[in-house]
């Protein structure tokens, strides 16, 4: 059954409480709604602000007025217990279920506020428990302003709502799915917007604002964005060619150096466009190809510089790596602004928790490894260093071990345990225990080509050929604990 307008609000302000709150995992809890209600009664003041609500909002203040001295007071308290521990928060779905289930009995066709507060009022939560007023002895059990009229037949009893225990912030049981989640975060993007379209039952769309049809117009828009800058700037290209020779003969340095220049621009705003299309579907992946877009655009710049007007001396050096450093470090600051609509997890990484989604993460940590290399690669480029066969060999070592370790760290984030499944991903779990068993043949193989050891030792094929015995046992009887949720 679908929401009302005036309850799909109560759930955009119960999440505009979590957001004023800090609080960043998208599950929707039963205080939510709740506070959403106290924000319903007094909808011509903010936040709401809109009378159309007015009278769905006199009809739950009536109500509200009989259970709680001072809906302000209430507001407040459930205010703080968001920007506390989430852990007494109960999970919404078993009160919509319910408040379902009696506006059928009334024959209703959505869930309106009536229905919503009765189901709340039939098995309160100790965080709603703390804002009602023992004092007021309510004259109505959650009936909101009842009509008079014949009595209607008494309606088949239905059994109350299953509710969860208290659950630890982040990890909701595994019967709220994915999908759920998103319709309720969907819903609240939607009345923001302006418009809501009603989801289909079972269906995984997820709505944003304007629906498909804003979706289609943005690519739309990022396609006519790249026809205009493929073609204008080509065109103008073209006729200063022709009347000047600018392009393809130019005559100094540094109408050489402008030219380049000019160029590497163009494609990088011919990129930014690719990469705004990518970013509608993968926003982690969107924000990397932008971030390296900008870094290709520098360097390219620079080395532009150095064809035209020869050796480029040590400042200019400098100011290229700085450049480069500073675009990787901000970067990666600036996923964190990011809104991406995956599972939001926490994770241990580099001697801190990460709370994030899987695409935000991964990006954002492949964007922060490439900082180390940059810094060791700057320091033999400023000083222009020549090293000794040693330190080459061991760097190349380092540098194996780094890529590898990055590598498998991309794999442990793609496959750490949903926090609503509470399950790990098969394959990327697969792929990371392979990493950590293959680490030993594959720098044995890297050995051997870096310091040309070919062909291979006979103990070397043998301790090979067991070591892969071992790994083919151990890989089946991972997987299947990976499969069985045991690992």
């Amino acid at each position: 059954m679908e929401l009302s307008k005036a309850v799909t609000e109560c759930v955009v302000q119960g999440h505009m409480m979590r957001l004023g709150a800090g609080r960043k995992e998208e599950t929707l809890y039963v205080e939510y709604l709740f506070y959403g209600l106290l924000m319903l009664a007094n909808c011509e003041k903010p936040p709401i602000s809109n009378a159309g609500f007015k009278a769905a909002g006199d009809e739950i203040k009536a109500t509200l007025s009989l259970r709680i001295s001072s809906l302000e007071a209430a507001a407040e308290t459930l205010r703080q217990a968001a920007q506390g521990t989430a852990g007494a928060f109960v999970i919404a779905e078993p009160y919509l279920q319910r408040a379902a289930d009696i506006a059928a009995v009334n024959g209703k066709s959505e869930i309106d506020p009536a229905s919503l507060f009765n189901a709340i009022m039939q098995k309160t939560t100790p965080v709603i428990e703390g804002v009602l007023d023992r004092r007021l002895e309510p004259n109505l059990q959650g009936v909101v302003n009842p009509t008079p009229g014949p009595k209607p037949p008494a309606p088949p009893p239905v059994p109350p709502p299953a509710v969860p225990g208290p659950q630890e912030a982040g990890n909701p049981p595994e019967e709220l799915t994915v999908s759920q989640i998103v319709r309720f975060m969907d819903m609240m993007v939607a009345m923001q917007g302006g418009k809501q379209r009603p989801l289909k039952p079972g269906s995984n769309e997820r709505q944003r604002p304007g629906g498909r049809g804003a979706a289609r117009g943005q690519v739309k828009g990022t396609l006519i964005y790249l026809i205009f800058t493929a073609i204008v700037p080509f065109a103008i290209f073209y006729l200063i060619n022709q009347f000047t020779g600018f392009i393809a003969s130019p005559q100094t340095p540094m109408m050489i150096f402008v030219r380049n220049a000019l160029l590497l621009t163009w494609c990088m705003m011919l990129m930014m466009g690719v990469n705004r299309l990518v970013s509608m579907r993968l926003k982690g992946f969107g924000q990397f190809l932008s971030i390296m877009t900008w870094c290709a655009l520098t360097a390219g710049i620079f080395l532009s510089y150095g064809y035209a007007f020869g050796e480029v001396d040590i400042w200019r050096r400098i100011v290229l790596h700085l450049l480069l450093l500073f675009q990787l470090i901000t970067g990666r600051a600036a996923f964190m602004r990011v809104e991406d609509t995956g599972e939001v997890f926490t994770t241990g990484m580099l001697f801190q928790n990460l709370t994030s989604t899987r695409g935000i993460a991964i990006w954002r940590h492949l964007t922060t490894q490439l900082i180390p290399p940059l810094l060791v690669f700057a320091v033999f480029h400023i000083f222009e260093l020549t090293a000794p066969l040693w330190l080459e060999k061991t760097l190349y070592i380092i540098g194996f071990l780094y890529a590898w370790g990055t590598s498998q760290m991309l794999w442990h984030i793609a496959a750490v345990k949903s926090p609503l499944a509470q399950k790990r991903k098969v394959f990327p779990a697969v792929i990371e225990i392979q990493h950590t068993m293959l680490l030993l043949p594959a720098l044995a193989l890297y050995l051997h080509w870096l310091f040309a050891w070919f062909p291979m030792q006979t103990w070397v094929i043998v301790v090979l050929g067991i070591y892969g015995v071992i790994w083919l046992l151990l890989t089946i009887t991972i997987t299947m604990m990976i499969k069985k949720g045991d690992l």
